[in-house]
């Protein structure tokens, strides 16, 4: 008897010790979620640039930009001129830590070149790539980095002629000019500069919010043509929450096992509120 009054007291506290542990992580995640959503709603307060996206059915979407307290609003045709999407593709190559530089070929980006001798080797930067060549040729490897990309919103018939450049370095803070030409209004021109980071939270958000909302199949559907681009999504929602981590990529030497990220961490950044 003595021995069963033992284990059971035993059980007892180890039954304690748990509730207690399970309290304890309980109130841990309740504090996270709370100090989630104050660092949430601090960051709301120090952006100043605010952009909503409405696909509200028909191939039409419309964007309102708010920088500074002005707001414009813009309509998207999915039948002529680019999409939404170009949007995010221009600040998704726009940063110079993106390693995705090949695929920016056919959109209509300016860029300049960089010269490494080796691979890891300090990079130059380039004015004439091809007498550069002839000079040097091989052993340098050429980096051709963008740092203007433009595009066409169509609303049948006015157009918005957006460019969004950058100055000509690898610079990890920069500013984006933003010019936007606009066919009504008697060919309106507007302009303004915003720190990259906030322009791409600024979108990002307005991305975010327009997907809780219709869904990934509601909004082609809406739209008839495009889906959002996700992966352009996610690169530069982390970049606006310092989350790049949530999109590390585990390289693997084995035959077949390929490059791998974190299914987990990248649905959680999408569904992250902003």
């Amino acid at each position: 008897m003595k021995l069963l009054d033992g284990i059971s007291f035993v059980l007892s506290i180890l039954a304690i010790v748990l509730s207690l542990i399970v309290i304890i992580l309980l109130l841990k995640r309740k504090i996270e979620n709370q100090q989630k959503k104050k660092a949430v709603r601090k960051r709301r307060e120090q952006i100043k640039t605010q952009l909503t996206v409405i696909p509200y059915g028909g191939g039409w979407e419309d964007v309102y930009l708010t920088v500074d307290g002005e707001t414009w609003y813009f309509v998207i045709s999915s039948m002529m001129g680019d999409s939404f999407n170009a949007l995010l593709e221009a600040l998704y190559y726009l940063d110079p830590d993106n390693i995705d530089k090949k695929s920016f070929d056919g959109l209509n980006a300016d860029a300049f070149y960089l010269a490494s001798k080796g691979v890891d080797g300090p990079q130059e930067k380039v004015s004439d790539l091809e007498e550069f060549r002839k000079i040097h040729g091989f052993p340098y490897y050429y980096i051709e980095e963008p740092y203007r990309m433009q595009f066409e919103w169509y609303s049948e018939p006015e157009t918005d002629q957006w460019t969004i450049e950058k100055e000509q370095s690898l610079e990890k803070t920069f500013d984006v000019h933003i010019k936007i030409k606009r066919s009504a209004d008697d060919g309106k021109i507007i302009e303004f500069t915003k720190p990259y980071k906030e322009f791409c939270y600024a979108v990002a958000k307005g991305c975010t919010e327009a997907l809780k909302k219709h869904g990934m199949l509601g909004y082609h559907q809406a739209i008839y043509y495009d889906d959002l681009n996700l992966r352009h999504l996610l690169r530069i929602k982390a970049i606006a929450l310092d989350r790049l981590d949530a999109l590390e990529i585990t390289h693997s030497k084995e035959k077949g096992e390929g490059e791998r990220t974190s299914l987990e961490a990248e649905l959680e950044l999408l569904l992250e509120d902003m």
